[in-house]
């Protein structure tokens, strides 16, 4: 192999090695549920009343007020090990500052499995990297890709929101409440819309698409949302990267994957259009634009923030640039 430094090496191991490897993952995951659906939802659903009936105990003795809060949360923790539990918690109204603790763990293994074994070839494929790469960086990239998996996790639990909120122990305990409750799956800084009986997040009704009219055409300007502040800011490219010319060279001369730091917090939006310094389109957003321009390129980008164990996948577009007033 060529001498590279450490970004050109990091840059090449997740080309690879790790970007695309969870496609392949999914055929796996969705065959294991398909054969033994049965017993995973039963396995959900067993840990699920085992927190109904704990509450129950606890507000005969007197030591829980009216639940209000359930929460399913990923224990990133448990990754390390490579399992991937679970934790279902149940909340009166002091929330957090609940003092009794009422809880299960479920293990969602079958969506991780396939995780950990491709990330225990990582250790083997390393070898090829002369130290560049470490053991480190391996548990890094773990925790960056367990957030699709976790999504996938989200996908299922809304799937058995009805068997969970029919179930004949939380409507026993739903009838000693006189308060609304509320279930929400979160996990890796990312929650689900599953949010029982609570409030949504606000989002705007108006659409980022601003719309101009010519005398000889009509045409959309595309521009990023104005509305959201807290955004993103990308920050370097791996394997040296210019961030100012990336999108002035022809794809052949890019890698196949590009790869992007971000600067973000745990509240910023990534939202379906990024303008600066580059265009970049969510994958939603490219799928619609390749209906409008099918001749338009693309190229992968995948933006991630170590410090959030975070990675969003973004396109970045080659359009045909042509003469206009």
């Amino acid at each position: 192999m060529k001498r590279m430094d450490r970004d050109a090496a990091l840059q090449d191991f997740l080309e690879r090695h790790v970007l695309e490897g969870w496609l392949g993952d999914l055929s796996l995951i969705e065959q294991y549920v398909e054969e033994h659906n049965e017993q995973i939802e039963a396995d959900l659903l067993s840990a699920f009343e085992a927190v109904c009936e704990k509450a129950l105990l606890q507000q005969r003795a007197g030591m829980k007020g009216d639940i209000q809060y359930m929460y399913i949360s990923l224990l990133r923790t448990s990754l390390l090990e490579n399992k991937a539990y679970y934790r279902i918690d149940a909340h009166d109204a002091n929330w957090f500052l609940d003092p009794v603790e009422c809880a299960e763990l479920w293990s969602a293994d079958f969506v991780f499995r396939p995780l950990f074994n491709r990330m225990a070839g990582l250790e083997e494929n390393k070898r090829d990297y002369a130290r560049k790469i470490t053991s480190m960086d391996i548990e890094q990239i773990t925790q960056i890709e367990a957030v699709k998996y976790h999504l996938l996790t989200l996908q299922f639990l809304k799937t058995m929101i009805p068997a969970l909120i029919t179930s004949p122990k939380l409507e026993e305990l739903a009838k000693r409440n006189r308060s609304p409750y509320r279930l929400v799956s979160t996990g890796m800084r990312v929650s689900s819309c599953v949010n029982w009986n609570a409030k949504r997040p606000r989002r705007g009704a108006a659409s980022p698409f601003a719309e101009k009219r010519g005398e000889a055409m009509d045409y959309f300007y595309l521009k990023q949302d104005q509305r959201y502040t807290d955004v993103p800011v990308l920050q370097k490219g791996m394997g040296r990267i210019d961030l100012w010319k990336v999108n002035k060279l022809p794809p052949e001369e890019l890698p196949r994957v590009l790869v992007f730091h971000v600067k973000a917090g745990k509240e910023s939006q990534f939202v379906d259009f990024m303008e600066s310094p580059f265009p970049l389109l969510s994958d939603r957003l490219m799928k619609l634009m390749k209906v409008y321009v099918p001749e338009c390129r693309f190229k992968p980008a995948a933006l991630i923030n170590p410090e959030l164990q975070l990675q969003k996948n973004y396109y970045l577009p080659f359009l045909e640039l042509r003469p206009a007033l």
